[in-house]
């Protein structure tokens, strides 16, 4: 059992260094279809069993500045594991960036954290950059930046539309949090960070609530869990 357990933490931290984040049932069918391939019997498939999984693995990480945790996919609802990087927590180094290109990551952050849905339009992500003091980068390599950060999962882009990655999110919740605080809540379900999520029709309300977990949420009674006002029909119109 320790050479199974073993080997699929070998594949499994290849496959996340890749990919950076995995839907939770995708990597359980990868533990399904390495135990039919090489005869193992490694069951993750309770929640308990794959937190011992994690635990046992990120001891192993910490040399690497890496740390495997558990996150919600804002866009698709469901939970995925996340490979982050915990020099890029403050948002202040990364390996891969100089100072400039982090200095216009931080603005694409700041705008997505402060948009009203969470969203930025990838020609407002490139063009960021007129709005960092002293800056020296030119607008196309603005651009190579913002495809650098899509291609390393820390952005999403879709039809023109830039978001934060499961793995982005995971890594900088603290710097967010700490640097924005009037500006983000958790969700009511999920207790994840909320970006990409219904408001709380209340204008002095931080009430937010992803839309795959509002049925949950307003199952008894449709009111905001923080002020305790009524909710809208918006969110259960999904």
């Amino acid at each position: 059992m320790a050479d199974a357990h073993r080997f699929l933490s070998q594949t499994f931290l290849q496959i996340m260094l890749d990919r950076r984040y995995l839907p939770l049932s995708d990597f359980r069918a990868l533990v399904h279809a390495l135990n039919q391939k090489y005869d193992y019997d490694l069951s993750l498939d309770h929640d308990a069993d794959l937190l011992e999984f994690i635990n046992k693995l990120n001891p192993t990480l910490t040399s690497l500045h890496l740390k495997l945790s558990q996150s919600i996919d804002e866009e698709k609802g469901h939970r995925v594991l996340v490979l982050c990087n915990t020099l890029s927590s403050e948002l202040s180094r990364n390996p891969t960036f100089n100072d400039q290109q982090m200095a216009l990551f931080r603005q694409i952050v700041t705008a997505i954290v402060e948009s009203v849905d969470g969203i930025l339009d990838l020609e407002q992500a490139e063009s960021a950059v007129v709005d960092i003091p002293n800056c020296t980068l030119s607008a196309q390599q603005a651009k190579n930046t913002v495809q650098q950060l899509i291609k390393q999962k820390y952005l999403r882009c879709s039809n023109d539309v830039v978001t934060l990655t499961p793995s982005a999110l995971s890594e900088l919740q603290p710097y967010i949090a700490a640097t924005m605080p009037d500006q983000v809540s958790n969700c009511f379900g999920c207790n994840s960070l909320c970006l990409q999520g219904e408001r709380c029709p209340g204008s002095q309300c931080k009430g937010r609530v992803h839309k795959h977990c509002a049925p949950t949420v307003f199952q008894r009674k449709k009111a905001c869990r923080l002020c305790k006002g009524p909710w809208g029909s918006e969110v259960f119109s999904q």
